[in-house]
């Protein structure tokens, strides 16, 4: 499967021109797209109705969208008629196979002076894929506090683990006639955390390798060792990752430098480094190996990733090592 995540900006680009028809190319071919700052009234764009043009410009994708609030952007009355316009901001999940459930979860935020905090959300969706259901979140976190992203993260880190036990937005159909819905523990958060790898908050939803025995595999992290990639790519010239429980890739829209990397390994732990070349360690059994990965150029704020049922990992154009 071939998953995209991509930070849109309410359509503006690093140009300053708004143009849907160049965000769809970029993600159009993925299974599953995850977007970001998807907006409707917005006043940065013109008011544009982003969810209906995006429906348009993919016509082929079944959609979701969740908005993380709604501000009155020039509600009015006409002719007797009241005309209810809003202002918009959240997330969307387009899949190529029918979505069988979603729910917006609001997270954690702290009212703000002097300058602008707005609330920020995790889109959940259920797609039924070749891979079996999978649960897929597009995740947009706070870009100014550190203790407020750690909020979130908690937050989230709850509703991914205790799925099993609160059965999402929906359960018990049954009981109106429905088939009942799958329930499945695998997921993949993607989206944009605006945080470094290696800050508390990465830490705190990835987890952190022993200095020795490497990453410990414990029912509360939700991102197992073997399953943990941030990769920066072209569109064209996507990486891969085994499968696994939860694939996280982040992305800020604060830096234009690559996302960290993070090769898993099933045997073992990773480091990781956001510095161009990157240089990562991967341990293989009991050895440890270095793989040179060299500088690469990849699209502000998207990221691709590519899951693959197999224990494999590899990377294009760089001739590095399997483990």
């Amino acid at each position: 499967m071939k998953l995209v995540t991509y930070n849109i900006h309410y359509g503006v680009g690093l140009d300053g021109r708004y143009d849907v028809g160049r965000i769809a190319d970029a993600v159009r071919g993925a299974d599953v797209i995850a977007l970001q700052e998807v907006s409707r009234a917005n006043p940065k764009n013109g008011g544009r109705d982003m969810v209906a043009e995006l429906g348009e410009a993919l016509p082929d994708y079944f959609a979701v969208y969740g908005s993380n609030f709604e501000a009155d952007a020039g509600s009015r009355l006409e002719n007797g008629r009241a005309i209810t316009t809003t202002f918009q901001l959240g997330n969307m999940v387009l899949s190529r196979t029918p979505i069988h459930l979603s729910r917006n979860l609001l997270l954690p935020r702290s009212r703000s002076f002097e300058a602008m905090n707005f609330q920020r959300g995790a889109l959940e969706a259920l797609i039924e894929t070749p891979l079996g259901p999978i649960r897929v979140y597009s995740t947009h976190l706070d870009h100014r506090s550190p203790v407020e992203r750690l909020s979130q993260i908690r937050f989230l880190r709850e509703r991914l683990l205790n799925y099993p036990l609160e059965g999402g937005g929906l359960s018990g159909v049954a009981e109106i006639g429905l088939p009942d819905l799958p329930c499945p523990e695998a997921f993949v958060v993607m989206g944009d955390f605006n945080m470094l790898a290696g800050s508390p908050e990465h830490v705190e939803l990835a987890g952190q390798p022993d200095h020795e025995f490497g990453m410990p595999v414990t029912a509360d992290l939700p991102l197992m060792p073997p399953c943990v990639l941030a990769l920066p790519a072209p569109i064209s010239s996507p990486g891969s990752t085994p499968s696994g429980r939860a694939i996280p890739a982040a992305t800020s829209a604060s830096t234009t430098s690559s996302p960290a990397l993070r090769l898993p390994n099933r045997s073992g732990a990773c480091g990781s480094t956001g510095k161009r070349p990157v240089r990562t360690t991967c341990r293989s059994g009991s050895r440890w190996r270095d793989v040179n990965v060299g500088p690469q150029s990849f699209a502000p704020r998207c990221v691709e990733i590519q899951v693959r049922p197999c224990r494999e990992w590899w990377l294009p154009r760089t001739g590095a090592e399997r483990t």
